[in-house]
């Protein structure tokens, strides 16, 4: 029969480590080497989440017991979550006179990413056991410090081969240009071709291309020569960092790229057909982007099948631009609605040249209606105005109001000349046969074709035309910001009739522009919000917590405990803008007794408090506790951050870690971006070392340029270089 403490009902009935008896510690040691493998796990997944100096010590002292595999294993497991929050051990295990603690040491300095660690790895390259040297390699090579380069370069005149492959690999992980000078001899040593090989895609360099161009001539060569560079088009982020990416690779290949004469011998067939997906799906970016005919043969075919379009419509994106009869013939050959959307999608520059803007009004009834939403905007965009005339007398009739509505948002964007918009008028009435379609179609953007006068005399009769959108789209217009201000007494008799409107996005809309300066303002809200009307009473909520009147939370209060379930949220979630010590109050009764969309929508209001920072702060801090939900502990952290800085910054770097056991980093990066601080704080440092956090490192750092200089002093070289490459011009 298992001992009880083989149970984690057991371990967790103990509470916090603080709280352990000397009984309990002696029992993990023991636990740590049970033959149990499934309790291990389980154990050292529940560990993870723990950090006490006993832990560490206890995990310290199981990683040297030679006799007890599996009590190792399950200490190095755990340690590895662990290594961040532990440099000074680190280092103590690194000057381990056992050869295999000091390669744990070096192995978990990998796991740390830590570049304070990088003096001590790099005395772990003399150290007397191989091993230990290749994994300090290794190390230095995942955390990509340029810094390490020199010291790394000495080992390239190493005795021991493997090491001499080891040092390679992390050369080429760090990414430093100056490496490739010593590539041409690292092709000639059967042993350091692989690794260099592997790494080229770590570099943004012209000799890198004329390396790998080279290098593919040799059959021997080819294969990691493709998988090595496929890095260069592995860019798995959102569409405008990868349009905006592959525009920039496009420019600098096209300097550095080598003739094209030089490709034609290279067997691409066999490349674009090879069993290893990672070569296939490289030879099909290198295809494409030199426009490799072997790419184009099969293009067609594989785009109008299903099976094979998604993974074609990947390597579209790669294409250089094409001439318009290039486009034109393929476009004109595709069948499947899925296939032309992917095609005009990444292709979409190419609607600058008329021929090609024909070729797509020819196959309009072709299109699904994503697609015609995409190509009528590109189009309004970029025709000139009687081409706009073609293509709205072609497409018009088939549409919905909705694309139909495109084009008015277009006209009001373009301020558009008065005679256009009466133009369209026109048509529009030719159109249908409903004699009010000029009048719909003049209330999407009256103030194109009419000027103010004509507007106010012909507001009044809009406002009772039979189509909702159509009041909706005249209020709109008669009360926004940007606009001449109408005559008090006009606008004060369209907004009290849209506050009776049947449709409830005229009474929204009513109760969100009514003047601040009303005399009866708030006994409309408070009127609002004893009716049954939800959305109006939810737009009621919004503008008495903006308003900042003394009456404005009595009101909320009252109407609170038997409101429906949206008003609820929508009253917590904006009471906090009124930034008053009732409202604090408020939350504190409710928080604790609510469940968790209840605590979300109280969390952002407290975001808004900046009068009562410190005390809504504190009240977050208080609540915030490691094992609630995700999301919750996202937001509660994201509040904590926006309300007060320095002292979240502070809080952070005192609190017990781990704290990347509360959340993964990616969502740690979402807190990140509100934090508004002069430098990143240094417990956000190691995300630098990883790759899924750096889009998210970017954009911070666009946001927030005082940022960029820590990122270039502590990020690895591979992140820079992005960063460079997103925010810098591109040199000669």
């Amino acid at each position: 029969m298992k001992p009880e403490w083989e149970r984690m009902e057991w371990w967790e009935s103990q509470g916090p480590p603080t709280a352990w008896a000397d009984s309990v510690w002696l029992v993990l040691y023991e636990a740590l080497d049970s033959e149990d493998w499934q309790f291990r796990s389980q154990l050292a997944a529940w560990l993870t989440r723990l950090y006490h100096p006993r832990l560490t010590q206890i995990l310290v002292d199981a990683l040297q017991d030679d006799e007890h595999a599996n009590r190792r294993n399950t200490a190095l497991q755990i340690l590895t979550t662990h290594s961040r929050y532990i440099p000074d051990v680190l280092r103590h295990l690194m000057e381990s006179p056992h050869p295999d603690v000091r390669l744990f040491a070096v192995q978990l300095a990998r796991t740390a990413r830590n570049a304070d660690l990088l003096p001590d790895l790099q005395r772990r390259l003399n150290d007397p056991n191989p091993n230990v040297v290749t994994t300090a390699i290794e190390s230095i090579g995942r955390l990509g410090l340029a810094s390490a380069v020199p010291a790394l370069w000495a080992l390239l005149d190493s005795e021991d081969p493997w090491v001499r492959y080891q040092t390679v690999q992390a050369l080429g992980q760090i990414g430093h240009p100056d490496v490739l000078d010593a590539w041409p001899s690292f092709l000639q040593d059967s042993l350091l071709y692989l690794p260099a090989l592997q790494t080229l895609g770590h570099f943004f360099d012209a000799r890198a291309v004329a390396l790998a161009v080279e290098a593919l001539r040799r059959p021997d060569l080819a294969d990691n020569v493709l998988r090595g560079t496929l890095r260069w088009f592995s860019v798995l982020w959102k569409d405008e960092w990868l349009r905006q990416y592959v525009r920039q690779f496009h420019e600098w290949l096209a300097r550095v790229a080598p003739p094209t004469d030089a490709l034609d011998a290279l067997p691409w067939r066999d490349w674009l057909a090879h069993g290893s997906e990672e070569v296939a799906r490289s030879a099909e970016f290198w295809a494409a982007v030199f426009q490799r005919p072997e790419f184009g043969e099969s293009l067609l075919e594989r785009l109008d099948d299903p099976l094979e379009s998604e993974r074609v419509s990947t390597v579209l994106p790669w294409l250089p631009p094409l001439t318009p009869a290039r486009w034109r013939s393929i476009w004109d050959r595709l069948e499947r609605p899925e296939a032309l959307h992917a095609w005009l999608y990444w292709q979409a520059p190419l609607l600058e040249d008329a021929t090609v803007r024909t070729a797509v009004l020819g196959r309009w009834d072709r299109l699904a209606p994503e697609t015609r939403a995409f190509a009528l905007q590109a189009v309004l965009r970029q025709a000139p105005w009687p081409e706009v005339r073609v293509w709205l007398e072609s497409t018009w009739p088939l549409e919905s109001p909705e694309l139909q509505d495109t084009v008015w948002a277009w006209l009001a964007e373009q301020q558009a000349e008065p005679d256009r918009a009466a133009e369209l008028l026109r048509w529009t009435a030719a159109w249908t046969e409903d004699p009010q379609a000029w009048r719909r179609a003049a209330a999407v953007d009256v103030w194109s074709a009419l000027d103010p006068d004509e507007f106010c005399r012909r507001a009044v009769a809009w406002m009772q035309d039979p189509a909702p959108w159509v009041r909706l789209r005249v209020l709109e217009d008669a009360t926004r910001a940007d606009r001449p201000l109408l005559p008090r007494d006009v606008s004060d008799r369209l907004l009290r009739m849209a506050l009776t409107d049947e449709s409830t996005a005229v009474r929204e809309r009513a109760i969100l522009a009514y003047p601040d300066d009303a005399p009866d303002l708030i006994d409309v809200l408070r009127a609002t919000l004893a009716g049954s009307d939800l959305w109006g009473q939810v737009a009621s909520v919004r503008r008495l917590a903006g308003s900042g009147h003394p009456a404005a939370f009595p009101i909320l209060e009252a109407h609170y405990a038997h409101a429906e379930f949206p008003l609820r949220l929508e009253i917590l979630r904006h009471a906090g803008r009124l930034d008053v010590p009732e409202v604090l109050a408020f939350y504190r009764q409710e928080y604790d007794h609510r469940d968790l969309i209840h605590r979300r929508m109280i969390l952002e209001g407290l975001a808004a408090m900046r009068r009562q920072a410190e005390a809504a702060f504190e009240f977050a801090r208080q609540r915030f506790d490691p094992q609630m939900e995700a999301s919750l502990k996202v937001r509660i952290l994201t509040t904590m951050a926006v309300l007060a800085p320095q002292r979240f910054h502070a809080w952070l770097a005192e609190t017990v870690p781990p704290i990347e056991q509360w959340l993964s980093p990616p969502e740690w990066m979402t807190v990140l971006a509100h934090l508004d601080l002069p430098d990143v704080p240094e417990w956000a440092r190691p995300w630098l070392y990883l790759e899924e956090t750096w889009p998210q490192w970017i954009e911070i750092c666009q946001t927030r340029p005082a940022w960029r200089a820590t990122l270039d002093r502590h990020g690895p070289s591979r992140l820079r270089q992005w960063a460079a490459f997103f925010t810098e011009p591109l040199g000669p």
